[in-house]
């Protein structure tokens, strides 16, 4: 364990960190808004490439801390894509229902 393998993994650990207040976040608001879904995967798999990488360098603080913010990622990540997808089926049904209160059922094509 090197002094940059120290402060590399106390990094990656302070980042899982924030990852976890972000999942609480996520999970009390339960939306997500403004956010690039591909580009957090793309980070999201870069962490856990981070898991087999650093071991082959020999960092073992890195890798702790890489597994640490790649588990929050991944949550976050999962929390994202499942509060998107709810919020937008649950804008389909107000809209479908808001139509049908004003207009009355919509013909069949």
């Amino acid at each position: 364990m090197t002094w940059a393998d120290t402060v590399n993994g106390s990094y990656e650990a302070i980042g899982g960190m924030f990852m976890l207040a972000n999942c609480i976040k996520v999970h009390k608001d339960k939306e997500v808004k403004g956010i690039s879904l591909v580009s957090s995967a793309f980070f999201c798999s870069w962490g856990c490439w981070n898991i087999v990488y650093y071991p082959s360098l020999n960092q073992w603080m890195s890798t702790i801390g890489a597994a640490l913010l790649a588990f929050f990622n991944i949550i976050w990540l999962c929390q994202a894509f499942y509060y998107t997808r709810r919020n937008k089926r649950e804008w389909k049904e107000l809209a479908e229902n808001s139509y049908d209160q004003l207009f009355g059922k919509k013909p069949k094509l």
